[in-house]
């Protein structure tokens, strides 16, 4: 039976916003060092909001054609084009999924800690023992994805404890659109932003482990808003930017605090 013709999805506005942002980039307006004009700026001259900005922003930082440096701004960090362009784009378009799939986590993580800290009978040991391997994986230097795949596993076991099905069916449904571009927040993890991911994760499990509802609300909240993998990054930071697909790499894994040198271009 004929289902029709096929709908073609619009462009979501974050990422038009960084395909104009290419654009500039590709013609020569902005060249590799430059640095961006304010978020504010932006947003007047595109016709569109700070936020918008932001998350386009945000999907080009993970594409690695930017970075956020501290007392310097948003600089241009490389320029592609030619038949390396198609790679770039759809690397773009998954930042900008990314980005929207953060937004939906908060949401719903907000509303598990709420649950979790008033439940009276609740079993965190699995919780505990994934935070034991993050643990592990930042001490030992590990894979980058031998830690990304148990931090991811932390969110979705909490929602486990709450008992509740139509929640894990929900943030089971956002950690499955997640997974696939695991590889692309790979990059950015640098052994600091590992450190970093992990203190917010411990101050998550220990808030709500403790009944502290404020605490937890407040680390999600900040986990979130200063994502490790979207911080400033120091301009000395050497490039890790070769962490390549979890389970499909075309290249060795990186180990988390491992220089991965330059991508090809």
């Amino acid at each position: 039976m004929p289902l029709g013709p096929r709908v073609e999805l619009a462009p979501r506005l974050s990422e038009l916003v960084a395909e104009r942002l290419l654009t500039m980039m590709r013609r020569g307006d902005l060249t590799e060092g430059s640095r961006l004009p304010p978020e504010r700026e932006l947003a007047e001259t595109l016709g569109v909001s700070r936020t918008i900005v932001r998350e386009g922003l945000s999907a080009l930082q993970l594409a690695g054609i930017i970075e956020r440096r501290p007392g310097v701004g948003t600089v241009v960090k490389r320029v592609i084009g030619g038949p390396n362009l198609s790679n770039l784009q759809d690397q773009v378009h998954a930042g900008v999924s990314i980005v929207e799939l953060l937004d939906a986590r908060l949401a719903m993580e907000l509303g598990v800690a709420h649950l979790l800290v008033e439940q009276k009978d609740r079993d965190l040991s699995r919780v505990e023992g994934l935070l034991g391997q993050m643990v592990e994986a930042v001490r030992r230097r590990r894979r980058v994805d031998d830690y990304l795949e148990p931090s991811f596993d932390f969110h979705l076991a909490l929602a486990h404890v709450t008992e509740q099905p139509l929640l894990v069916s929900f943030m089971e449904d956002i950690y499955g659109q997640m997974r696939p571009h695991i590889w692309l927040i790979g990059r950015a993890y640098t052994l600091e932003v590992a450190e970093r991911s992990l203190q917010m994760h411990e101050l998550i499990f220990s808030s709500i482990r403790h009944r502290d509802v404020i605490g937890a609300l407040a680390a999600i909240q900040r986990h979130y808003r200063q994502y490790p993998a979207l911080q400033l990054k120091e301009v000395s930071r050497s490039d890790a930017s070769a962490a390549g697909p979890v389970g499909r790499s075309t290249r060795p894994a990186r180990d988390i605090g491992e220089d991965a040198g330059k991508e090809e271009e």
